[in-house]
């Protein structure tokens, strides 16, 4: 399986095939996702083989916004299909990899160590000093590609409610994240004016 080929062909791709409107869902924010996956997969100890699948599905799992917006993991995992045996990848390996993409919908369900550390990788900013910066690209984002009208503070209240409700699932990121999230929510709960 080359992987450093199939990588240099993803990024390529996105780079030049992505709508622009895309703030959030862009070239970076896939190697962001690619580079926290790695970090967290070697922290949980996963085999090298586990680490080549999660490292994969990382790559792609956002490759279907370049034909669909809403229902773009399904996109995902049609345009890994498509193309990842032209890398080497057997169907197998195609199929897990399109089992971990498909744990990133929203909500996410993740299935096996694996999916959740792709799922923990996905939204690894919410713990992060960036987090403020990262969250206003997916704003800007959702006003150019589904038209999203809510005002700035009908933003921070659902940002309130997401984060409130969400819970990493491995004990690495929650290690590491955990009291990231819980101070970037307790700076909306400011602006909120929630005690």
């Amino acid at each position: 399986m080359n992987y450093i080929a199939a990588h240099a062909f993803v990024m390529e791709t996105l780079e030049n095939n992505l709508p622009r409107h895309l703030y959030y869902h862009n070239p970076p924010h896939t190697a962001d996702v690619v580079q926290a996956a790695e970090s967290i997969g070697r922290k949980c100890k996963l085999s090298n083989a586990d680490l080549l699948l999660l490292r994969t599905a990382a790559l792609f799992h956002d490759t279907g916004m370049i034909k669909e917006y809403k229902n773009h993991e399904m996109a995902s995992v049609a345009f890994a299909h498509e193309h990842l045996p032209g890398f080497g990848y057997s169907a197998a390996s195609i199929e897990k990899i399109s089992e971990i993409i498909m744990a990133t919908k929203m909500p996410q369900q993740p299935k096996c160590l694996i999916s959740e550390i792709l799922c923990d990788s996905d939204l690894d900013y919410l713990g992060r000093p960036d987090y403020f910066a990262v969250s206003h690209k997916l704003r800007l984002e959702w006003m150019y590609a589904i038209h999203h009208e809510d005002s700035l503070l009908e933003w921070y209240q659902k940002q309130h409610i997401f984060l409130s409700s969400h819970q990493y699932f491995t004990a690495i990121s929650r290690s590491m994240r955990e009291q990231g999230k819980q101070n970037n929510l307790q700076q909306i709960n400011e602006l909120l004016g929630i005690k």
